[in-house]
C-alpha cells in the first residue's frame, strides 16, 4: 500500500494474490471432488470422517481459523454502524467505551442466530450469492465503467462499450441461471426435506 503503482502491473501484488488465490480454491474443489465425487458436501470439512486424529486436527484448525478471521471480516459493517452510533451516545461515557464491543457481540450473536435458525443455509446462501455477486462483480462495474468513458474515450469503434457490454450480459446471465438453480433447489429441499442434496 505504501507504493500503490506496485498493485496493478501485470506481475503486482494484486494479480499475484488474486492468481495464488484462485489457484488454492481450484485445487480444493478439484481435489476434493475427485476424493469424494458426488457424494461431496457443502464444505470439504463435513466430508471428513471424524474418527481419525489427522481429520479432527484438520476440522480444529479449520475452526480455529474461522474463529481468528470472523470479527476482521466485520471491520467495514462495524466501522459504518460505530460512525452512526456515536453521534447519539456520545454524551454516555459508559456507552462510548463499550460501545465497539457490544456491537460487535449483537452481529456475532444475529450471524450465529440465522446460522442455527435457518434450515438448508446452505441453499440461501447461494440464492443470495447468484443475486448479488454477480451483480456486483460482473454487471455494475462494467456499466460504471462506461459510464465514466463516456461518451468520447470509449476506444476505437466504440469497443469499451462492447466489451463492458459483453460482460455485463454474461453477468446477467449468470445472475439469471445463478437464481433459477438456487431457488429450484431450496424447492425441492422445502418438497423433499431427507433429499440427498438437501443434507449438505
Amino acid at each position: 500500500m505504501k507504493t500503490k503503482k506496485d498493485l496493478l502491473p501485470w506481475n503486482g501484488v494484486m494479480n499475484l494474490y488474486m492468481t495464488i488465490t484462485v489457484c488454492v480454491y481450484t485445487a480444493m474443489g478439484f481435489y476434493g471432488y475427485l476424493c469424494f465425487g458426488d457424494n461431496v458436501k457443502g464444505s470439504i470439512i463435513l466430508n471428513l470422517p471424524t474418527n481419525d486424529w489427522l481429520y479432527l486436527s484438520v476440522k480444529l484448525m479449520y475452526c480455529l481459523v474461522v474463529f481468528v478471521t470472523y470479527g476482521l471480516q466485520f471491520y467495514v459493517p462495524v466501522n459504518v454502524l460505530l460512525s452512526y452510533m456515536q453521534n447519539r451516545i456520545q454524551d454516555n461515557p459508559f456507552c462510548m467505551k463499550y460501545g465497539e464491543t457490544f456491537l460487535r457481540l449483537v452481529l456475532h450473536l444475529v450471524n450465529l442466530a440465522f446460522a442455527m435458525l435457518i434450515p438448508h443455509l446452505g441453499l440461501i446462501i447461494s440464492l443470495f450469492g447468484a443475486l448479488s455477486s454477480s451483480a456486483l462483480s460482473l454487471v455494475l462495474p462494467p456499466i460504471m465503467h462506461s459510464l465514466t468513458l463516456w461518451p468520447d474515450r470509449l476506444g476505437t469503434c466504440k469497443w469499451q462499450l462492447i466489451k463492458n457490454i459483453f460482460i455485463a450480459i454474461l453477468g446477467f446471465s449468470g445472475c439469471i441461471t445463478g437464481t433459477y438453480v438456487a431457488l429450484t433447489n431450496i424447492i425441492h429441499c422445502s418438497l423433499n426435506p431427507n433429499a440427498k442434496m438437501c443434507s449438505a
